[in-house]
């Protein structure tokens, strides 16, 4: 299993992965203040950070900044066929929609679009003595389509959202047709969705991440983000591909599925909306361990149930609230009179604030918006708090517009946010035993 995350030795900030220790952490860099000639990284640092995250037999320079942090996402692309109708259609009822939409979608095209474009346009920061442009997350999407127009519409798509797409299959017509999915919502918001899977039924993990070529995909160091709207057994083994070679494990729970334990091991940020959370027994947690008559009463059952999985498997939990935020569940060893024994910490973030003029129009791209920006956030160094922060500022700004993807904003707006006034306020802090038991924060 990997190192990270683990609690940095200077200042006990949980530091996510290697990127960030590096960047942040390494000889004590965090505890410099601002201003201090120290705060640049040594060169030796800068080097160790390339030769970790790159694999060049070549002479390293010293003067060059590490390639741009990368996030690989494996998972489905979809067109949804979108229809309006004053009510959802019975069983054996026809129903008039007066027009309908094409858009481009599925959750691992969707995320992928979301981390490209928020990972775009980020502040600059110091790589040397002197200040440098950062460079874009880099977004690599690896699933499949059908040689069809809905096929070429997806690709014209990630070309547009930035997304690298060299890795996407293209299955021929008489194999399977591109994934699209009937959307059909009513009156009221309520909606229908049935999804034909096509090609996204036919991606190979051995075959797309293990062949010829996916060494230079794959980057110690970098973030691996996959969802289950794909053949279950194909991203337990995309997972199994991408902790070998050294990423950063992100698995986003949706649609709702069982994961087996040894899967989970594999994973270092599981990241779950509610309603998936609230099937608890769904991530292997021993019904010794669910709900601990102690914690009763002291977290909402969501936040409890990525508490109990951050406890039992020791995976950071992110779990999404809709209009009540979100939270993190971060695994710790606690201090207790029975001796140093598990632990979670969890951590409780507001709901973004939009803009004046700004208004809730739809949230379907909330999650996927939420998924992306958090990965690439992650991807980038940035502490957990900062990478929630972001993913929450992108999940809001989501919401204010028609579609899957219309309203995610870049890496700068979401920088312009978070300095606007009303600003989120800091998350709340909460540690709790292996027991469920409170236990004071240092």
């Amino acid at each position: 299993m990997s190192d990270f995350p683990r609690p940095c030795q200077h200042c006990n900030e949980i530091v996510l992965n290697r990127t960030a220790y590096y960047r942040n952490h390494k000889k004590g860099r965090c505890l410099v203040i601002p201003g201090d000639p120290r705060e640049a990284p040594a060169r030796s640092e800068m080097k160790r950070a390339k030769k970790t995250r790159d694999d060049d037999n070549g002479p390293d320079d010293e003067t060059t900044p590490p390639p741009p942090p990368a996030v690989v996402v494996f998972g489905s692309a979809n067109v949804d066929l979108a229809m309006r109708a004053p009510v959802l259609p019975a069983p054996g009822v026809t129903v008039l929609a007066p027009s309908y939409a094409l858009a481009p979608g599925g959750k691992g095209a969707n995320a992928a679009c979301a981390c490209a474009v928020t990972g775009r346009g980020r502040n600059r920061i110091a790589m040397t003595s002197a200040f440098v442009d950062v460079f874009d997350v880099v977004v690599k999407f690896v699933g499949a389509v059908g040689d069809d127009a809905f096929g070429a519409m997806l690709k014209d798509a990630f070309a547009d959202a930035g997304v690298d797409a060299t890795h996407l299959a293209t299955r021929t017509a008489s194999a399977a047709r591109t994934g699209c999915a009937s959307v059909i919502v009513d009156a009221r918001g309520e909606n229908q969705i049935c999804v034909g899977a096509g090609a996204n039924a036919t991606v190979n993990a051995k075959e797309q991440l293990g062949g010829v070529g996916a060494g230079k995909m794959l980057r110690p160091g970098d973030v691996f983000l996959t969802q289950l709207e794909v053949p279950a057994r194909e991203v337990w083994d995309a997972i199994a591909i991408a902790k070998e070679a050294g990423l950063t494990v992100v698995l986003n729970a949706a649609p709702a599925a069982a994961v087996p334990a040894e899967v989970l091991k594999q994973v270092d940020f599981l990241v779950v909306n509610e309603h998936e959370a609230a099937r608890v027994e769904a991530f292997a947690v021993a019904p010794g361990c669910a709900h601990p008559a102690a914690l009763r009463g002291r977290l909402d059952p969501p936040i409890e149930a990525a508490w109990q999985i951050a406890r039992e498997h020791r995976v950071v939990v992110v779990v999404t609230l809709g209009a009540n935020g979100a939270a993190v569940a971060l695994p710790v060893v606690v201090s207790s009179k029975l001796g140093f024994i598990a632990g979670a910490e969890v951590r409780r973030f507001g709901v973004a604030p939009l803009r004046a003029n700004e208004s809730v129009i739809d949230t379907a791209g909330a999650g996927d918006a939420f998924v992306g920006a958090f990965a690439a956030s992650l991807a980038r160094g940035d502490d957990v708090d900062t990478c929630m922060t972001r993913a929450s500022y992108a999940g809001a700004a989501a919401c204010t517009a028609k579609g899957a993807r219309g309203g995610v904003p870049t890496g700068a707006e979401i920088d312009a946010r978070t300095r606007e006034e009303p600003r989120m306020a800091p998350p709340t802090r909460e540690l709790f035993d292996a027991r469920g038991m409170p236990v004071p924060l240092v």
